[in-house]
């Protein structure tokens, strides 16, 4: 998607205080919906074709330049899909003969400045960044550019996101079969919302929960709470979190609070998965109630917990490939090359659909492979 981002955090609060607002609110805080017409329907028809997919292989690339030093900033080593997306740039920078240093943030997204000026007295040749908007670090990338250094993002939103004075500050971002990151998330929470609306026949009473720190995750639960406004019979009752609330256990406690305040929830519909292991899984299955828990990217643990009944589905993510996508634009820009879309799109997982039976969730065909065959490097 292209979602660029001037604003801070406050301007991100604010967009969704009025798409909740825009939902109704009840006494006890729960928020309601608006009548649409053959929407279980629909969203039925969509679960369907999302079994299918929308993946697309990557393109053919330039073969590497051997001997390149890359900083890999993360948007925190201890947050499961922070660490699996650098690990997914590390490898493939490994595989074209870089060297790579990763610089983690530790779940405090200010400190990622430091990490770009790291890399720019390092004389480092790129930086691929892993959910880290350009709002909190402008002047950072700024310097950047001014050294000629590439910065290259994946889930993640420039600076000209939301400002159209504002100019883009990143060399490169990942984007997908469905568009560029903001588009590509956005759909991606509509479907998360059309799940839970299609298996609840419309009668949805689902916990959300919100990470408001980050556009990204913005975007995701403001796409799932417009698809909710549109059924008649829905509630959402939404839980905010940021990034802090990984290396504090806050997640469970909330997770904790919110099935206790709203014994009437069904269900449970998390952004990425680190969310569901950091707390929400655990206090779900500690509460007894039986709901449909809906996850993100389909982490080996959580399709360990699809396989044995205790999460009900979610839409994989290659979050390793989109390391390997963002690689892929530096090694393009290092040829004076112009990006590709990383073939990435949206694919629904279920106990009956798309899950191995071991291991994560695999993307259609040997995604990883491609990118190494496309460069003619490694097997």
């Amino acid at each position: 998607m292209n979602i660029r981002s001037g604003w801070g955090l406050a301007g991100s609060l604010i967009i969704v205080g009025l798409l909740v607002a825009a939902c109704g609110s009840t006494s006890n805080g729960t928020r309601t919906t608006a009548v649409s017409g053959g929407l279980v329907t629909s969203s039925r028809q969509r679960v369907e074709s999302l079994y299918r997919g929308t993946y697309e292989p990557p393109a053919a690339a330039p073969h590497p330049q051997a001997g390149r030093k890359i900083l890999l900033l993360s948007c925190g080593q201890s947050v499961s899909t922070c660490a699996v997306g650098v690990d997914g740039a590390r490898r493939a920078a490994q595989a074209m003969g870089w060297q790579t240093t990763v610089f983690d943030t530790k779940s405090d997204p200010n400190q990622a400045a430091a990490g770009i000026r790291q890399a720019i007295v390092a004389h480092d040749d790129g930086v691929f960044m892993y959910a880290l908007d350009c709002r909190i670090m402008k002047q950072a990338l700024r310097e950047a550019q001014q050294a000629k250094l590439p910065v290259v993002a994946a889930e993640s939103l420039d600076c000209d996101y939301g400002s159209s004075g504002a100019k883009p500050l990143f060399a490169g971002a990942v984007t997908y079969v469905e568009g560029n990151y903001e588009k590509w998330i956005g759909e991606y929470g509509k479907a998360q919302a059309q799940y839970v609306i299609a298996k609840t026949d419309g009668k949805a009473k689902a916990i959300i929960f919100a990470e408001d720190d980050l556009l990204g995750p913005v975007i995701q639960q403001n796409a799932e709470y417009a698809e909710f406004k549109s059924c008649a019979g829905c509630t959402v009752y939404p839980v905010t979190f940021t990034l802090a609330d990984f290396s504090n256990g806050g997640l469970q406690q909330k997770a904790q609070q919110a099935l206790l305040k709203h014994p009437d929830a069904d269900a449970v519909i998390v952004q990425y998965d680190a969310v569901l292991q950091s707390g929400v899984s655990a206090a779900v299955q500690s509460s007894g109630r039986r709901m449909l828990v809906i996850a993100a990217e389909g982490a080996p643990a959580t399709m360990d917990l699809i396989r044995s009944g205790k999460v009900t589905a979610g839409l994989g993510i290659p979050i390793a490939g989109e390391g390997f996508a963002g690689i892929d634009i530096l090694n393009r820009l290092f040829h004076g090359q112009k990006q590709t879309h990383s073939g990435i799109g949206l694919e629904l997982y279920d106990k009956a659909h798309n899950t191995p039976a071991s291991g994560g969730w695999q993307p259609p065909g040997s995604f990883e492979g491609e990118y190494l065959k496309a460069w003619g490097v490694g097997k």
